[in-house]
């Protein structure tokens, strides 16, 4: 069986895709660690933040996953590549499965959100990770559920607005031919 991983991120996304057959909202990937039950309270208030904002929904794992025999695996990775957002909330480590949903979310130019949970010392991976992937995602501390939600909401109405103004102030520069 070829690399999961390859095959999905050498799949093209066409325009068509996007712009059509895509729900009217935005799909945000909600990933973290979730051996052992962590983060059930932090992804189920990081999914009510995404879907309060009114212009995108949430996909994540205990909501939106089918029951049946399949791996999760590709499932995730499947979601995290056809997503318009992702949210990594990082503890105290980065596990493989993680690193691969943001890595695949980053090849297909899926905006990227890091929240870092401070509660919680991370371990080198994880902070050489964050460090890693400032320059290409929104990356912010919470010290509370709370916290998340808000950073959440303004992560994504931040990155909407900007990337409304892109779009338009590049749409006008080259209709008036300035610079």
């Amino acid at each position: 069986m070829p690399d999961l991983f390859a095959q999905i991120a050498a799949e093209p996304r066409s325009l068509t895709e996007e712009l059509f057959a895509r729900a009217g909202h935005l799909k945000v990937f909600v990933s973290s660690k979730m051996a052992g039950g962590v983060y059930v309270v932090e992804r189920a208030s990081c999914a009510e933040a995404v879907d309060g904002t009114g212009i995108a929904r949430a996909w994540y794992w205990e909501r939106d996953a089918y029951a049946g025999p399949y791996c999760t695996e590709a499932i995730c990775l499947g979601q995290a590549a056809t997503a318009d957002g992702l949210i990594l909330i990082l503890g105290d480590e980065l596990t493989p499965i993680t690193r691969r949903e943001y890595e695949i979310a980053r090849a297909k130019g899926v905006a990227t959100f890091v929240f870092v949970d401070q509660r919680l010392a991370q371990d080198g991976d994880a902070q050489a990770f964050v460090a890693s992937v400032r320059r290409d995602s929104v990356t912010k501390n919470f010290a509370n559920v709370s916290e998340l939600q808000s950073h959440v909401v303004d992560a994504l109405r931040t990155f909407a607005v900007q990337s409304w103004r892109r779009t338009t102030y590049g749409t006008w520069q080259q209709q008036s031919g300035g610079g």
